[in-house]
């Protein structure tokens, strides 16, 4: 009985990873501004950190966010997501052109921005 027993306890510390899809990252969605202004962190995958604010600090909050971008294009969201929300990304510069509804109201954000499309 013992065996079987310490096999269960084995089996359920057992994590199983979780695999990235092809080209793709894992971010989260951290800041939901006004007007589409969203700040994204990233999770998992390598983005090179000159195109990320590795430190980058809300001056309305003060709270800190780690490898976070604002996103340059707000229409490649979708709506359903909401704060905290974990999601995976490619960053595709051709979402660009996306038009959705937007206001000019201001919300702070890194300076740093990125175009991205959600993966499937």
């Amino acid at each position: 009985m013992k065996p079987l027993l310490l096999f269960c306890l084995l089996l359920g510390a057992c994590k199983s990873q979780e695999v990235l899809p092809e080209n793709c990252y894992k971010g989260r969605l951290s800041l939901k501004g006004i007007c589409n202004n969203y700040v994204i962190e990233l999770v998992e995958g390598s983005i090179d950190t000159s195109k990320l604010e590795v430190k980058w600090k809300n001056p309305d909050t003060g709270k800190n966010y780690t490898n976070a971008f604002a996103l340059s294009n707000p229409c490649a969201l979708p709506v359903s997501l909401k704060e905290g929300d974990e999601f995976f990304f490619k960053l595709d510069s051709t979402q660009l052109t996306a038009e959705c509804v937007t206001c000019k109201a201001y919300s702070p954000t890194p300076r740093k921005s990125l175009p991205i499309s959600i993966c499937p």
